[in-house]
């Protein structure tokens, strides 16, 4: 299952679960968050969390993971 179909599957889910999913996401993975944030400056973080935001504002401009891995996959074929 893909990122993009496991969280749909969470949207699907209601708000308390997807809090209580949350919780045990950040519980089990949540040092493994902090040691990468930790390796990165102020302004790296600033913009990770700027180009969040203006993600989550505009899903519609996202394109699926396996669909941009992809290309790239394909861009590199070509270039051999």
């Amino acid at each position: 299952m893909s990122a993009a179909e496991i969280l749909e599957r969470i949207r699907g889910l209601p708000p308390e679960e997807q809090r209580d999913l949350v919780d045990l996401i950040m519980e089990e993975f949540g040092d493994a968050s902090e040691s990468i944030g930790s390796e990165l400056t102020p302004e790296q973080l600033a913009e990770l969390e700027r180009r969040a935001e203006q993600a989550l504002a505009h899903p519609e401009r996202g394109r699926p993971f396996d669909d941009v891995f992809r290309e790239i996959e394909d861009r590199f074929r070509s270039a051999k």
